[in-house]
């Protein structure tokens, strides 16, 4: 047989797959990897914190309380004093809990881990009734119930140590680390955790008032107060308050049919709510 030469097949050293497909499937793998170390650790989370005993729990708060992490606002006594009454309604009365008015036409509420409830100057201007402002506030008692705070503060740290080590960033102290993930975690609550929020504060009303009437009100008012605005005012009024709450109207059919597994009377005088949020929010002249 003659031998024939011939140059030398210049694919033979190169992938067989393309650099873009095998880049693809390495960033894949990370990502998955990422993704699957990311709910094992917000699972251990979630076990560590309903595992915590009831005092450890406290001084965990009180640790995040004496540094002022999250609270924002004006301090009231007269709504502390409704706080106080309606947390001793609860089932952890030992729970401790301030109460803060903030400035800004903002229709929501919001609680953080360390036990501080902030109620904005729109919300305020809208409660009717003692009844409506115990539901707003027996949901956000509801929240540290359930330790939801401190398990989305957990995830959110959680998160946070992911992206520190994606960007090899070192400058992040745990102080601001608290803060970061406190501020997320307060508006990523399960679809579970807000209906069990609301069922709280649906009890703390019955216990407080002898019937539940008045969480109606708020909600529908919300609802027809937004049909009146313009179309940028009514979406900067319900998303505010929809971000971190499902929609009212499941919330409204999912409360009534509590209610009436529960046998509380919807029906019942609502007492006057005699706060005026303007004097937490005086106009510069």
């Amino acid at each position: 047989m003659e031998f024939v030469p011939s140059d030398p097949d210049e694919s033979v050293n190169l992938p067989k797959q393309s650099i873009l497909l095998q880049v693809s499937i390495l960033l894949g793998g990370v990502l998955c990897v990422l993704i699957l170390f990311y709910v094992s650790l917000s699972l251990l989370v979630e076990t560590s914190v309903e595992l915590l005993s009831e005092k450890k729990y406290t001084q965990l708060q009180q640790y995040m309380a004496q540094r002022s992490f999250f609270s924002q606002g004006q301090h009231s006594s007269d709504l502390q004093s409704f706080l106080d009454e309606l947390v001793e309604q609860s089932p952890n009365p030992n729970l401790q809990l301030k109460i803060y008015v903030s400035c800004g036409p903002i229709f929501n509420a919001l609680a953080y881990p360390d036990g501080s409830i902030v109620l904005f100057e729109k919300l305020l201007s809208n409660l009717h009734s003692k009844n409506e402002l115990a539901m707003v506030l027996g949901h956000e008692i509801g929240h540290f119930i359930g330790r939801d705070h401190l398990k989305g503060l957990g995830r959110s740290a959680a998160a946070t140590l992911i992206s520190m080590f994606l960007f090899q960033s070192s400058d992040t102290d745990f102080s601001s680390l608290l803060e970061v993930g406190g501020r997320l975690s307060q508006n990523h609550f399960s679809r579970r955790q807000e209906s069990q929020a609301d069922q709280v504060g649906l009890e703390i009303m019955y216990k407080r008032f002898g019937h539940v009437q008045g969480y109606r009100e708020f909600f529908s008012r919300l609802m027809q107060e937004s049909e009146h605005e313009n179309p940028i005012q009514k979406s900067a009024t319900l998303s505010s308050w929809f971000s971190t709450h499902p929609h009212s109207v499941d919330r409204m059919e999912l409360l009534h049919q509590y209610a009436q597994k529960s046998s509380f009377s919807e029906l019942g005088n609502l007492e006057s709510f005699d706060v005026d949020p303007k004097i937490f929010c005086k106009k510069d002249a």
